[in-house]
């Protein structure tokens, strides 16, 4: 099990101009952006407690302590909100299961690494994995999302797209790859979390299978 603690490429969600001269503007930015995920997390939490469809957004701007109109300063629609909210925790999931990458390790150990990370930021916060796949299955999701996502999605498929050109994975697309390894990832976190009676040994079996699992119907024999 990866136990590296080496930061991967991390993306600067938010950056700020600390030049002279600018201190009221980064002020007012820092502010926008505080309003800006306060609403995201306000979102989550009645969108995980009530549903998104049952969730209005007059109670999501009282729930994070500002007028509804400026909840559509921040985002056009609920709609908007909604698939912001998606980008949001993903790229909280991938950022999470980025920590400790070695770019210079074998690429079965650097996703391996992706893969236990990944699963247990799914675990540690099933409400937030949960809701992003209800979003995912309810609203069309288009290549704008994803590359709204930033750096961290970047980094994966740069890293797919360079194990399939050298030859170590399948001729796949490296969002095709993306999407087996979460999909896969899901099905894990589900079953270790409802399933009871499991010693510590179980779900690291289970763990362990399931990335063997993946990993060999991804590379290229």
């Amino acid at each position: 099990m990866p136990t590296n603690v080496i930061v991967f490429s991390p993306a600067e969600s938010r950056s700020t101009n600390s030049a002279g001269g600018h201190g009221k503007n980064n002020s007012h930015a820092n502010g926008a952006v505080n309003k800006r995920e306060k609403l995201l997390e306000a979102a989550i939490e009645l969108f995980g407690a009530n549903g998104f469809w049952n969730t209005s957004t007059a109670s999501i701007a009282k729930h994070a302590g500002v007028a509804t109109g400026t909840l559509f300063n921040h985002f056009a629609s609920k709609e908007a909100l909604i698939r912001e909210v998606l980008v949001y925790l993903k790229r909280e999931m991938i950022s999470k299961a980025s920590v400790g990458f070695d770019p210079n390790a074998d690429l079965r150990d650097q996703l391996e690494l992706l893969w236990y990370n990944g699963l247990r930021w799914g675990m540690a916060n099933w409400t937030r994995f949960y809701l992003m796949e209800q979003i995912r299955v309810s609203e069309r999701i288009g290549k704008s999302e994803l590359d709204a996502i930033g750096a961290p999605y970047e980094d994966m498929m740069t890293l797919f797209t360079q194990g399939v050109e050298d030859g170590r994975l399948q001729p796949l697309a490296p969002e095709l790859i993306a999407e087996l390894m979460f999909r896969q990832g899901q099905a894990i976190v589900e079953y270790l979390l409802w399933s009871e009676g499991l010693t510590k040994a179980d779900r690291n079996a289970h763990l362990q299978t399931g990335f063997d699992v993946f990993w060999n119907g991804i590379i290229k024999r």
